[in-house]
């Protein structure tokens, strides 16, 4: 079985307001980004000015201008984790990345953090957007203990304001920067336990997000809330069907705005157990959002028994979930 043993989170200094939205560009409401999106603030690597003067139309210029890197964010946040788990860089055996707006794709994300602790072991990314960490756990789990090594890394950043158009379209009231990390072992106990997980391929039709390698990132706000939401639903319902009723559950759905959070309640999912909100102060993580998630609730998850249950479905065009138990 796998054991979560420490979790940590990363966030870049500069915060997208409401307000500076409105700013940007008229198709911004205060209203609106209040009522129908529920976000406060983005972080965000980009310098407000450069958002203000360019809305970031050649995102090209992003990197240049930015002020912390994804590498920068995966390292501070992988330290905090490595702090939680109580180890040592040193004694990490794999690193395993993922990131939807790399600087480089070569080395990948995995290889940069490790050389960044200058450790030479096996590390490598495999990106799924927001099902990257429930890909990840999935697989691992799945591996012969023996085949994997005491103490495994993984770590997840995104800096999706570096892909976003601010002067046109309404995806820079979703989005914010930051990065996630986790270490976990197959053999030494942790808080958390990976008690079960299932991921498979998402239906077309399921298509609400894109990340352009080279341009700006889309999002289908037609089908946001309802879709999403509802998709995140029946993946639960799928996942509860295949479970011992919980003690006491949390759910932490994918959710683009803390909205799409709360009509994930609605549906239903608030009649089974609490949900989780994690976007309304720093925004939209994309395959972050799990980890920082999991990093934000850590201190306060206590030796009784209960139940996380990740679920996403098609934000990365992928249906997953996991089921983490606490205190088992």
């Amino acid at each position: 079985m796998l054991h979560i043993l420490g979790a940590g989170a990363a966030h870049p200094a500069g915060s997208i307001s409401n307000e500076f939205l409105v700013r940007c560009q008229s198709a911004f409401d205060a209203s609106w980004l209040e009522h129908q999106i529920g976000i406060n603030s983005r972080a965000t690597v980009l310098p407000l000015d450069y958002i203000l003067e360019s809305g970031n139309l050649d995102t090209s210029l992003s990197y240049k201008v930015a002020t912390a890197s994804p590498t920068d964010l995966s390292f501070s946040a992988a330290q905090q984790a490595l702090q939680r788990a109580g180890i040592s860089p040193e004694q990490v055996g794999l690193v395993i990345g993922a990131g939807e707006t790399p600087v480089e794709t070569t080395p990948s994300e995995g290889q940069r953090l490790a050389g960044r602790f200058g450790l030479r072991i096996p590390a490598f990314d495999v990106c799924s957007g927001m099902e990257s960490l429930p890909l990840h756990l999935d697989q691992l789990r799945h591996w012969r203990p023996e085949a994997l090594p005491d103490y495994v890394l993984l770590v997840y950043s995104s800096c999706p304001t570096t892909r976003v158009n601010y002067k046109q379209g309404r995806e820079g009231a979703l989005f914010g920067d930051g990065a996630g990390a986790l270490v976990i072992s197959p053999r030494i106990g942790g808080k958390l336990q990976v008690a079960a997980s299932a991921v498979w391929k998402a239906a077309p039709h399921q298509r609400i997000l894109s990340v352009d390698t080279y341009a700006h990132l889309g999002v289908d706000f037609a089908a946001m809330f309802e879709l999403a939401a509802s998709a995140n639903f029946h993946t639960a319902k799928l996942a509860l069907q295949s479970l011992p009723t919980p003690t006491k559950l949390t759910f932490i759905p994918a959710q683009l705005s803390a909205k799409c959070a709360q009509r994930f309640k609605e549906l239903g999912a608030g009649s089974y157990g609490a949900v989780h909100v994690q976007s309304a102060q720093n925004g939209c993580c994309l395959g972050a959002s799990f980890a920082i998630a999991l990093s934000d609730l850590w201190d306060g998850l206590s030796g009784a028994a209960q139940d996380l249950l990740l679920v996403s479905a098609g934000l990365g065009h992928n249906n997953a979930w996991v089921q983490l138990r606490v205190g088992a």
